[in-house]
């Protein structure tokens, strides 16, 4: 709480004592005085000037002034008799006597008439000024206050004091510079409350005291919180929010693993404004947590709230997609690993699923690099492997396990409850793995690419479109956009071009689906494209008076006829295994039945090849084996059908089905040529079976409540 002192300002009223200098020529005589200022009964204040006037006298000695009983100390002994009598020394509303006493030289005394006076200081006091402010300069205290006003002014006196009542004071600076309202006290201590009052004394020693004004106390530290704590790979970062304490002195920054852990301090900043710290040695896969400990001048301090950097997580996982059997070697694609800390994959290869002491067989740092080739794997040979990530901070993500068969892939159509889908399994029938997920009702036809990279195929509803699948499941593309049913797809040995057809056209593209051109324009309806060993032509069958197979460049130049055998429809041509030969299933449309296979060669020259009429029937589907020697065919008649080889060499035909009821269809040669794959329905539902050349041995591969056909055996992959 503030008090205040009022001190009455003085101001000096001025009035002349005067003698008319009449003399008294008797020594005896008594001389005469009177006062003539202030008058009777006048109100007066501060200082009193009294006017006295010697009416008679002989040689005057001394004239002196009364003040009810006692004398002013003043006494003058020549004109002009003029007191001056300090009324301050009196209470407000008091009355006083006031007479002159005159004394000549022989000691003749004169006294005046009384006059009575009133005293009244009230406002005599001089105006108090104000302080303006008491503020915190570095470390000390500034203390402003108004100019005083008067015209008397005499002094400022600034009183200090460490209590609000104001009664211990002690004066700290004096000034008699009216313009001097300023002082800066050096070295007080701050950080508690100071007291100041101003007093103005004017020019008779009046003083007037300003309000008790309580000085800005030094503000005490507030907590400052951690804000972030980032990381690269070089340094870790933490930084916090800027004080607004004007008497700072440090940030201390404070450090623990835990959060509430013991605190050390490594590090001192002593800039306000440096909000930020970077440490060179940290370990970002634990917590590093860290406070701001704010001081001043006076060493106290406060602390805000912390913050941990986030735990750098382990790797993420990955996992094999595929394992690939082929010419002694496994092909292994896994996913790829996305963290901006990455440093390498590391393929583990155990002989047990549990992964028992495992060898480090791939190590890369290439994070785009999501495959290898492993060699020396004997065929039916099975091993476990699993993809390590290691990431810069040595953490180390593994994935699942993943068993490698050295068995070869074929792809196949599942029909489950009406909905295709795109399978593959070993060539013994295990592993058996959904590879396209869509929900699309028709899927079909299934081909490899030569690099064993993707397999393509067909799915549509009304259109039917092709589309690719990448053996590592990363990429699923359409690769056509038509209307009707794009279908027949063959790729040319080397993988670099696509020949469909699609309605009544012939067209090749690339294997990302672009660079599609159209080879053919046809009247009638064209079916199975193949191209040629060589990779330079393609044959195919088209309707016009009748089946004919064609054949042209693989640019689309070069048409013509290839075969023009009258009376028999020409289907479902292949090359030869050396490009000399092109095979066919023709029939007679007298019979009205497929039954026989021919070959024609580049020269037109047709050669019946089966001419077996006991084996009449149809086909719709035959195979070239890998070494050339062999055919397999579907031999389909109205209440049975059933699979035939035939020996090229020497024309034999062998049954190598079960039964000739079995419902037999879809055969292909393995990519070794030791096997045979076919759908059957001998058991119910259609499965997919294999057999030897020789008939012997027949596996089923599947065995489901699904419908599975087109099988599609892994192509032998030279790399």
């Amino acid at each position: 709480m503030n008090y205040i002192r009022i001190f009455l300002i003085t101001t000096v009223l001025f009035i002349s004592c005067k003698s008319d200098k009449n003399p008294i020529n008797s020594d005896s005589q008594t001389p005469t005085v009177e006062i003539i200022s202030p008058a009777n009964q006048e109100v007066v204040s501060e200082i009193v000037a009294i006017q006295c006037h010697i009416v008679s006298a002989y040689k005057i000695s001394k004239v002196r002034i009364k003040v009810d009983d006692e004398f002013l100390q003043q006494t003058l002994t020549e004109e002009p008799f003029q007191f001056n009598w300090n009324s301050l020394n009196y209470p407000d509303s008091s009355f006083h006597i006031i007479k002159a006493i005159v004394e000549d030289i022989n000691r003749n005394e004169g006294i005046s008439d009384s006059i009575i006076v009133m005293v009244d200081n009230s406002s005599a006091s001089p105006n108090s000024t104000k302080i303006i402010s008491a503020n915190i300069n570095d470390l000390n205290i500034e203390v402003i206050w108004n100019k005083a006003q008067e015209d008397d002014f005499f002094s400022y006196t600034v009183e200090q004091s460490t209590d609000s009542t104001f009664i211990q004071k002690t004066i700290i600076y004096n000034t008699y510079d009216k313009n001097d309202t300023s002082v800066v006290l050096l070295d007080i201590f701050p950080i508690i409350p100071h007291f100041f009052s101003i007093v103005v004394t004017d020019s008779v020693g009046l003083k007037s005291f300003s309000d008790v004004f309580e000085s800005e106390v030094a503000q005490e530290p507030e907590g400052l919180n951690i804000t972030d704590v980032t990381y690269n790979f070089d340094n870790m970062s933490v930084a916090w929010e800027k004080t607004s304490l004007k008497t700072f002195s440090s940030y201390n920054l404070l450090y623990s693993i835990s959060q509430s852990g013991l605190k050390d301090t490594i590090a001192i900043i002593n800039e306000s404004s440096n909000t930020s710290y970077v440490l060179n040695d940290f370990d970002p896969t634990r917590e590093n947590w860290f406070w701001i400990c704010v001081e001043d001048r006076w060493k106290r301090q406060a602390t805000g709230q912390g913050m941990s950097n986030q735990i750098d997580p382990f790797p993420e996982s990955v996992n094999i997609n595929s394992i690939l059997y082929n010419n002694s070697k496994f092909i292994l694609n896994w996913e790829k690993n996305n963290d901006d800390d990455f440093i390498s994959y590391q393929l583990l290869e155990s002989d047990n699923i549990n992964m028992e002491n495992p060898d480090v067989v791939f190590t890369s740092g290439d994070q785009m690099s999501t495959s290898t080739t492993l060699s020396g794997i004997t065929y039916e040979e099975e091993r476990y492997y699993q993809m390590q990530v290691v990431d810069y901070w040595e953490q180390i993500s593994t994935g699942g396990t993943k068993k490698g068969s050295a068995l070869y892939k074929i792809a196949y159509v599942a029909n489950q409850n009406g909905t295709d889908q795109i399978y593959w399994m070993n060539e013994d029938g295990s592993e058996q793995e959904r590879i396209v997920k869509s929900s699309t009702v028709f899927k079909g036809s299934p081909i490899w690419s030569p690099d064993l990279t993707r397999i393509y195929y067909q799915m549509g509803t009304s259109d039917i479109n092709l589309y690719s699948i990448t053996t590592d499941f990363i990429s699923n593309k359409q690769l056509t956009h038509m209307t009707g049913w794009s279908r027949d797809l063959v790729t040319t040995s080397t993988g670099d071009y696509l020949v469909f057809r699609n309605n009544k056209s012939l067209y090749k593209m690339n294997m990302e689906g672009d660079e599609l051109t159209q080879l053919t324009e046809e009247n009638g309806l064209i079916l199975w494209p193949d191209i040629s060993p060589d990779n330079q032509q393609v044959v195919w069958a088209v309707q016009d008076d009748g089946w004919h197979i064609k054949i042209m460049s693989l640019d689309g130049s070069n048409k013509r006829l290839l075969t023009s055998n009258s009376g028999w429809d020409a289907r479902i041509p292949k090359f030869s295994n050396d490009d000399q030969l092109v095979y066919y299933w023709a029939r007679n449309q007298e019979r009205g039945v497929l039954s026989d296979i021919f070959s024609v060669d580049m020269n037109e020259n047709e050669v019946n090849i089966t001419n077996h009429d006991e084996l009449l029937g149809y086909t719709d589907y035959f195979d070239i084996s890998p070494s050339g020697k062999y055919i397999v065919y579907d031999l389909i008649r109205p209440d049975e059908s059933e699979i035939i080889l035939l020996d090229l060499h020497n024309g034999m035909k062998m049954r190598l089905s079960a039964s000739p009821s079995d419902r037999d269809h879809q055969p292909k040669f393995s990519n070794d040529g030791l096997w045979i794959f076919f759908t059957s329905g001998h058991s119910g539902s259609i499965d997919i079976y294999k057999v030897n050349l020789e008939g012997t041995i027949i596996h089923q591969l599947t065995n489901d409540s699904n419908d599975n056909y087109l099988p599609s055996p892994q192509p032998i992959f030279i790399n």
